[in-house]
């Protein structure tokens, strides 16, 4: 006889973040046309990828998980979120306007921000 097959359930790990201060640091050194420590500017749809392009074309010493970390902290603060308003400008890495915060997106930010100012 055989027997019955155990089923292997995982479980989704919790998103890493690095700290707000780490997060920023990394993005304003290196991107600071974009990020700043004082202003908050919507992201272009995708910058993650032009992120890594830029940090694999400048050969930066640090890899690109640690963009994606400190693009989710940032991405997640209160202050970011709410600069995502309808029709607001979106950035590209050299600080220029590309494109604007849809409805959608404007509208999901809202529900985050107002989640998190509930926690």
């Amino acid at each position: 006889m055989t027997e019955p097959r155990k089923t292997l359930t995982l479980k989704r790990k919790p998103a890493k973040l690095m700290s707000h201060e780490d997060a920023i640091t990394l993005l304003t050194t290196w991107w600071p046309a974009l990020f700043s420590e004082t202003s908050v500017k919507p992201l272009k749809v995708g910058i993650r990828d032009d992120l890594r392009a830029d940090r694999k074309a400048r050969d930066l010493i640090f890899f690109d998980k640690k963009i994606r970390r400190a693009l989710k902290t940032y991405t997640r603060t209160p202050q970011y979120l709410a600069v995502l308003i309808t029709g607001a400008p979106r950035y590209d890495i050299q600080g220029y306007p590309v494109g604007i915060v849809s409805d959608e997106d404007a509208s999901h930010a809202k529900e985050r921000l107002t989640q998190i100012q509930r926690e």
